[in-house]
Parts: C-alpha cells; structure tokens; sequence
C-alpha cells in the first residue's frame, strides 16, 4: 500500500468517524420525540380498543331476552315462546319451550348485528 493510499484510508476512516458521531448526537436527540409518539399513538389505539368494547358490551356480560307467546306455534315441537335480545354485546334469536316441570328450556342462536 502505498503513502497516498494510507492517507486516503485515513481521511475515509475520519469521515466515517466523523458521520457515525453526527448519527448518534441526532439519534439522541430525536429519540425522545420518538418515545413520546410511540407511547401517544398507544394511548390513542387503547382508547379506540376501549370504545369498541364498550360499544359492542364486552366488558358487560349482562343483557336481556324480551320473550313473546308465538302465535305461529303449528306442532308440539314449536317453541312457546319467541324473541330477540341481546347478551353481552351479542344480538340472539331466542326460542322457549314450557317444560312438564314448570320450567323454560331456552335456546339462544346468535344473530348479525344490528
């Protein structure tokens, strides 16, 4: 290797030197920015994950079914009562049937959304 590549090695190294410190001083300087947009848009995705919840009731398990005798009742097996509700942020179809021993036996099918 000869005196003129030596020195040119040198300046190389130096400016790389030079770039890797100008990096890390911008680094340190923009990472604080870059904490506090990560930890705002965390903020902002938990919100919007709570909204849903609540909107689709998740966080209530409760709900109610609003039964009605079924006028339409052609055969035993026909339910005796018939509605709609909605239970834990989920719409159901409900259908009743009078059992032997003073109870209801009812049956949920999910619905779509209203």
């Amino acid at each position: 290797m000869s005196e003129t590549d030596d020195i040119q090695a040198l300046r190389t190294e130096r400016v790389l030197r030079i770039a890797e410190d100008t990096l890390r001083e911008r680094l340190i300087a923009i990472s604080p920015q870059i904490k506090a947009d990560v930890e705002l848009m965390a903020k902002v995705i938990r919100e919007m994950v709570d909204l849903e919840r609540e909107k689709l009731g998740l966080d209530n398990p409760r709900g109610k079914i609003k039964l009605a005798p079924n006028n339409d009742k052609d055969s035993p097996g026909d339910p005796d009562l018939i509605g709609t509700g909605r239970v834990a942020g989920r719409y159901y179809a409900a259908a009743a049937w009078l059992t032997n021993d003073d109870g209801i036996q009812i049956s949920l099918l999910p619905r779509k959304q209203k």
